[in-house]
């Protein structure tokens, strides 16, 4: 394994988001400062803090067309014939949330494509936006650059090797990538602003609000004698769609009032015109303007030429006429602009505060989280003030003794916390690092407070958070046979073989779900051995439940997880050990189970496949 701090001159974060994407550089030995980390500024985005959209164009021969805008206008300029035989995957990394282990993934069009192949095609449109960034400061060595790839924390196991997957397709190898919890790098980035002289441990809550969904973190922070603050995990993280888009729900209700149209009508303009809808939305829900505190103003959003036509052809009227004749002094007309006072926004937007301080209050009241005191908000829509003041007023209301803010830079408070993390794992800052790389990045137009960075100082960072222990949100274990207790075992899974009587689909648990678990902690061995002796081979298959205590394999809610098949064993009357090793490593994001075929003094290693869906198991033997 390469040293980090010896070979790699710069640190590049890849943050693809539902709704938008996130480049961020830095090198590697930069003081660990937010404000010194830079964020990509897209060429083509007029607003300094808009992000790359999250949508890839692919052409009928399954090969990269667009990515970001150019894809959005790309696909619009196309025919409606053509637009069939074209991939429009808008809002991908969605598929991932509504079905972790999802192989494929289905476009606008219906047509699908494999999840690694449409990851490994945004990446690589990604990863060589990032190298031509740092091409223009004389730096295109890809081998010298360390590459993060932030995940959400609910992600399933096999999500997170899909990733894995795709950024090997595109050069990414194991060794330069490291993949970090989107919800412990906001923290990082946030809670390194405040400042602890002495020792301290307190609890927080970090919801993470995006445009599509809402993450919840509990994270307790603990910093003893002059030590680094460490952050352990609370419980499992959770996760809800009632992100920004959820507005959409009640504006076609008001759309369909304002201008006289039906169900069916709506469906036709959202299905031929679905880019224009989706960038409508995005105007409402990412407009920074809205401020409780001057409810007589109005925020305006233009109708996009396509809808404004449509609504033209379904009812003979113009748009600006329409919303003249809605009469609410609280909608008004401005040219191709829809002006919104602020009680219609609320209007709009309190079922979703709702929803999510319903998420947050059920957080609050799981019995290990209820030393938590404060509630750190980030995410690109608690940038929308009425967001964040509702719910700041509910926590208030409801827990007047938890503390609520948000970060001081929440849109890109996770690519910035994840540059630190990747920091703080780091037991050495020494490396060279040229100084034309410093002037010319001081030099650039980026998302930054103080955009200079002073890579002259090495020294090892010894007060910020990482993290160091996580919750399992599973009981993982294996199946095997043991020896047969009457009244203790079911009489259906009795099995006679050799003599002796053993009950079959025992659940054998290697890690158990709300087991905290510390991360590159020592690894956890299990040996075990093939159950009859004519056993040439083992197929070991790995099952989890959510339950804590499992018994048999067959128990509800215990599912099949990955599968790895150890053969050539030795025969049963020679000298060599038939047992078979089982070891579980634990990594900042996964956990990975590797099996050993132990002969004499050689060991095999064979890797977890996550998309094993059956097998026909040939059972171990617990020892």
């Amino acid at each position: 394994t390469r040293s980090i701090m010896s070979e790699y001159r710069m640190y590049v974060v890849i943050d693809i988001g539902i709704s938008s994407c996130t480049i961020a550089v830095a090198p590697v030995c930069a003081e660990l400062k937010p404000k010194q980390i830079l964020v990509y500024n897209w060429p083509w985005l007029c607003r300094e803090r808009d992000a790359c959209p999250s949508i890839l164009l692919v052409n009928p021969s399954k090969e990269f067309e667009k990515f970001g805008q150019e894809a959005y206008r790309a696909y619009r300029n196309l025919s409606k014939d053509d637009a069939k035989k074209y991939y429009y995957f808008y809002r991908f990394k969605m598929n991932l949330y509504q079905a972790p282990d999802a192989t494929m993934i289905k476009a606008a069009n219906g047509k699908e494509l494999p999840a690694v192949d449409v990851f490994a095609m945004a990446l690589k449109f990604l990863r060589d936006a990032a190298l031509e960034f740092l091409g223009c400061v004389a730096f295109d060595c890809i081998d010298q650059v360390k590459w993060i790839v932030t995940v959400p924390a609910i992600w399933s196991d096999a999500a997170k090797e899909m990733m894995r997957s795709a950024s090997n397709k595109i050069g990414l190898t194991r060794d330069s990538l490291m993949l970090v919890y989107e919800p412990a790098a906001a923290a990082v980035c946030s809670l390194l602003r405040q400042k602890h002289t002495t020792d301290y441990e307190k609890c927080y809550l970090v919801v993470d609000c995006g445009y599509e969904t809402v993450d919840l973190a509990a994270l307790k922070l603990i910093k003893k004698g002059g030590q680094n603050t460490t952050i352990t995990e609370l419980a499992p993280p959770i996760w809800d769609s009632c992100g920004g888009y959820a507005v959409s729900d009640q504006f076609e209700l008001l759309f369909q009032k304002i201008f006289k149209i039906s169900n069916q009508d709506l469906l036709q303009i959202k299905e031929r015109y679905s880019a224009e809808w989706n960038g409508l939305i995005y105007n409402i829900i990412s407009n920074f303007d809205v401020d409780p505190d001057k409810p007589d103003s109005f925020i305006y959003i233009p109708i996009p030429t396509g809808i404004e036509n449509k609504i033209y052809s379904l009812t003979g009227k113009y748009v600006e006429d329409l919303i003249q004749a809605f009469e609410n002094k609280d909608i008004e007309s401005f040219f191709d602009l829809m002006g919104l006072r602020y009680p219609v926004l609320l209007d709009l937007f309190n079922p979703i505060t709702n929803k999510i301080y319903v998420l947050i209050k059920k957080f609050l009241t799981i019995e290990d989280c209820k030393s938590i005191s404060e509630v750190l908000m980030v995410g690109e829509f608690v940038e929308n003030k009425l967001l964040y003041a509702d719910i700041k007023g509910k926590l208030k209301r409801d827990f007047p003794n938890v503390e609520t803010y948000r970060s001081s830079d929440p849109t890109f408070s996770v690519v910035k916390g994840a540059v630190l993390n990747a920091q703080l794992k780091t037991k050495y800052l020494q490396m060279k690092s040229p100084s034309f790389v410093t002037s010319k990045l001081a030099s650039m137009s980026i998302h930054s407070e103080s955009p200079s960075i002073n890579t002259d100082s090495c020294e090892e960072a010894m007060t910020l958070p990482f993290v160091v222990s996580r919750k399992m949100r599973y009981t993982i274990g294996v199946e095997t046979s043991v020896l047969f207790e009457d009244g203790e075992h079911n009489e259906s899974k009795k099995l006679s073989q050799g003599g002796e009587t053993y009950c079959t689909k025992v659940f054998y648990p290697l890690v158990k779900a709300n087991e905290s678990i510390h991360i590159d902690a020592p690894k956890k061995k299990y040996l075990f051995r093939p159950l009859s002796e004519e056993q040439s081979k083992c197929d070991v298959t790995i099952f989890a439940s959510e339950k804590e205590n499992v018994k048999y394999i067959d128990d509800m809610g215990c599912q099949v997880r990955a599968h790895v098949e150890i053969s050539g064993l030795p025969k049963y009357n020679s000298d060599l050990s038939r047992e078979i090793e089982l070891c579980v490593d634990f990594y900042e994001t996964e956990c990975e189970i590797s099996a050993y075929s132990v002969v004499g003094n050689d060991v095999k290693k064979v890797t977890v496949d996550y998309h094993f869906q059956s097998s026909k198991h040939l059972p171990l033997l617990s020892s």
